[in-house]
């Protein structure tokens, strides 16, 4: 059965890092994805039979709603969980008050963010070796 859990304390954080490192770590190879805006964020996991299998994060920034560390692990891709979890967190982001969601997408998943109302602006720049481009939606 899937669940989905908002959370607002590192309660959950090992949880959260189990999928991180197994996608942005293992998979894409990035040396590190914890940071300090863990602190201060709002995790979502969805668990399948109470095993995380997806997550992402939403932050203030600069007086932006900011959606970050968005990933599924690789068994669960291309069943839309990518969208569910952007919906979550922009479902989230109206409750916080906000008119608008920001991110900085990995280049090669632009057009995933595209299909869900996302524009880029901005210059490309880089996380690591990774091209990313910030990118924006009206809620």
């Amino acid at each position: 059965m899937i669940e989905i859990k908002f959370y607002e304390n590192k309660d959950h954080y090992k949880e959260v890092m189990f999928v991180r490192e197994d996608v942005f770590i293992r998979e894409q190879g990035f040396s590190t994805d914890e940071d300090e805006i863990d602190n201060h964020c709002i995790h979502v996991l969805f668990y399948d039979d109470n095993k995380p299998f997806a997550t992402g994060r939403i932050f203030i920034e600069d007086g932006n709603t900011v959606i970050g560390r968005v990933c599924v692990l690789e068994d669960y891709r291309g069943k839309g969980y990518g969208v569910q979890i952007i919906r979550q967190l922009e479902a989230k982001a109206k409750e916080m008050g906000a008119s608008s969601t920001h991110l900085g997408a990995q280049v090669q998943a632009k057009e995933f963010y595209e299909k869900l109302g996302y524009t880029e602006y901005g210059e490309i720049y880089y996380d690591e070796y990774c091209p990313h481009i910030h990118m924006k939606h009206v809620l």
